[in-house]
């Protein structure tokens, strides 16, 4: 059975730019995108209260802040990799780039060098990478859980080697004392 379609959050309140993100995301594509749209950075917060979109696509110029103050709230909010985050921009700063994926987010395209196949592998990647993170995130958890109860386990075997040392030293030292009750004891 094919893959279960991609749920986006686009979130931009440029009218424009939604209908052809939807388009490259939902239409002539094998596995197309079930989307939804929002227009602020409020909004978004609100509907990723209520729901878990595979992937978050955002413009920087929001009307009510900017697309790295938003990364960073949500990923306060819902963690690291909770799902992928690919931030848009008309502005091609190579700042703003790294500040939006030092922030969380896991892609970052200019707008005018985008198409449906950039955006596609973009959602894809970022989808994937999140999802990667998570996964290495639950393995290390896991490992640390482990190592923590192999400590334990060290803990337990030292003591019981120590218990196991203190009773052959008594041991010893009754056998010697035995030793020595007898010795007099024949003479």
């Amino acid at each position: 059975s094919p893959p279960a379609p991609l749920h986006v959050l686009i979130v931009d309140d440029s009218l424009t730019d939604c209908v052809t993100y939807r388009r490259y995301l939902t239409r002539g594509v094998q596995n197309p995108c079930h989307i939804s749209e929002v227009a602020t950075a409020a909004q978004a917060l609100d509907v990723l209260k209520a729901s878990r979109p595979d992937c978050v696509l955002l413009d920087f110029n929001l009307p009510d802040g900017d697309g790295v103050s938003l990364v960073k709230r949500i990923v306060a909010t819902h963690g690291e990799n909770a799902f992928g985050i690919v931030m848009l921009t008309s502005n091609h700063e190579v700042e703003l780039a790294v500040d939006a994926l030092r922030s969380g987010a896991h892609d970052f395209l200019p707008k005018g060098a985008t198409n449906a196949i950039v955006l596609r592998r973009a959602v894809d990647n970022a989808t994937e990478k999140a999802a990667i993170q998570r996964e290495l995130e639950i393995q290390r958890k896991a490992l640390a859980q482990k190592n923590e109860e192999l400590e334990v386990h060290v803990l337990r075997l030292e003591r019981e080697m120590a218990d196991r040392h203190q009773a052959e030293t008594r041991l010893r030292q009754s056998e010697q004392q035995l030793r020595v009750v007898t010795d007099h004891a024949a003479v």
